[in-house]
Parts: C-alpha cells; sequence; structure tokens
C-alpha cells in the first residue's frame, strides 16, 4: 500500500464510528459542536475558532 493512500483508507475505516468520552461531574470546561451547543443551558460561554469564511457556516437549502 502506497504512503498516500493511508488517509483514504483510514477515513474508510472509522467513518461509520461516534467516539464519545465518558460524562465526568466534576468537568470545568466542555468543548461543544455547533447542534449541541444549541441546547446547553450555561453561564458563561467562550467561543473559539470562528475564522472568517468558515464561521457560521453558509446555510443549506438543499434537503441533502
Amino acid at each position: 500500500m502506497a504512503k498516500a493512500d493511508y488517509a483514504e483508507l483510514f477515513h474508510a475505516a472509522i467513518a461509520d464510528r461516534v467516539v464519545r468520552r465518558p460524562e465526568i461531574d466534576d468537568v470545568r470546561v466542555r468543548i461543544f459542536g455547533p447542534l449541541e451547543a444549541r441546547l446547553q443551558s450555561i453561564d458563561r460561554v467562550v467561543l473559539g475558532g470562528l475564522n472568517e469564511g468558515t464561521w457560521p457556516p453558509e446555510t443549506r437549502s438543499d434537503p441533502g
């Protein structure tokens, strides 16, 4: 197998898997994705990764 093919092989091997860390009650910092963040009720928020052109993501009007 060529080195250039490893990324594609790795992506194919893990594409259908979701990995989450177990919930720990005393965690002081949590990292949420855009959908998870909408459902939270919290006192303080730090926003990171708001790069121009990538956040907010463009809305899609097609169903897929």
